[in-house]
This record gives structure tokens, C-alpha cells and sequence, in this order.
């Protein structure tokens, strides 16, 4: 992480500046990446440290409807250490009839990120995550491996094509839609 620092005798109020920029810089950094972010359904977590904790009110429709998710990330994954990202829509059926669609993305992950990520995994599988990327939300999930391959996948939680777009761009050179 890159520090910016200033000196307070060049600007009198580089002090705020200066805590304000390292903030940021560091902030925008681990942002940036492919992120897996603790969650929880217990509200008594969120409670007794609700520094600890961004409260989510998920959409209609989904089988939990608030959670806690925590503001530091248990992983972060470089964007450098994916390799590439299919996005797929996929058609939702009740019965034979098509009610509905989602986006998948299924991310492809070098031989770094993967094994980070599967460590991660097995230590934390059947957990509950906030899913992010460049700091967007792409779904509260539970890891279910096991993870044998270079790939993960998951349903995207926006529907909207050019929102879509909007939060995969930072690797758009890396991103196939289909």
C-alpha cells in the first residue's frame, strides 16, 4: 500500500490531511479487490460490537432478509490474480415455465489466488460472506466446496446489464459476457 504523506510546516492543516489521505489510499487499495467479507444472521453479534458490523437488508425474496456483514475483509484477492471472468445469464424455472433470470459469474483465479482461496475455503466452508468486487456487492453467499478447480462461481445479486458492466470494470479487459 502506497502512503502519501505531507508536511505540516508546507500546509498548517496537513496533520487531518495526511491521516485523511493514508486512510483513503489504504482503503481504496484493499477495495479494489476480489473480497469475501464475514456475515452473520445474529443480530446479538451485531449487538454487542456494532462497530464491528454493517447492518444489509437484503432484497424481497431471498430466505434472509437482514445481515450483519463485517466492514474488514477476511479475504482479499488482487484483481492481478484473476485470470478471467464469465458472465453468463441463465434462466430461473418453476416447473417448465422460464419465471425469471440471473447472472453467474464464474471466476477463473491463477494458481496464487486459487490456493488462497481454497485455504480459505475449507477453513470457513459452509459460512455465510458478503462477495465483493472493486468494493460492489456481488452476492451474500455460503461457501459450499469442495473447491477442486481454478474456478468459482457465483449468482450475481444485480440484474441490471450496464450495473453489471459499471462493477466488473476495473477488469473489463478480463471479463467475457455471454
Amino acid at each position: 500500500m502506497k502512503k502519501t504523506m505531507l508536511n505540516s510546516t508546507t500546509f498548517p492543516s496537513a496533520g487531518l490531511l495526511t491521516l485523511v489521505l493514508v486512510i483513503l489510499v489504504g482503503v481504496s487499495d484493499a477495495y479494489g479487490d476480489l473480497l469475501f467479507l464475514r456475515a452473520t444472521e445474529d443480530k446479538a453479534a451485531y449487538v454487542k460490537e456494532p462497530s464491528m458490523y454493517n447492518r444489509v437488508i437484503l432484497p424481497p425474496g431471498r430466505a434472509i432478509e437482514t445481515v450483519y456483514v463485517e466492514r474488514k475483509p477476511a479475504l482479499a484477492i488482487p484483481l492481478g490474480e484473476i485470470e478471467t471472468v464469465l458472465i453468463e445469464k441463465e434462466k430461473v424455472f418453476r416447473g417448465e415455465r422460464i419465471v425469471d433470470f440471473v447472472y453467474r459469474a464464474t471466476f477463473s483465479l491463477n494458481k496464487q489466488g486459487f490456493e488462497k482461496f481454497r485455504a480459505f475455503a475449507q477453513k470457513y466452508d459452509q459460512q455465510l460472506f458478503d462477495m465483493r468486487i472493486n468494493n460492489q456487492r456481488l452476492n451474500i453467499i455460503i461457501l459450499v466446496g469442495p473447491f477442486a478447480d481454478n474456478q468459482l462461481a457465483v449468482g450475481l445479486m444485480e440484474r441490471n446489464i450496464d450495473r453489471l458492466k459499471e462493477i466488473f470494470s476495473p477488469i473489463k479487459n478480463k471479463t467475457t459476457w455471454q
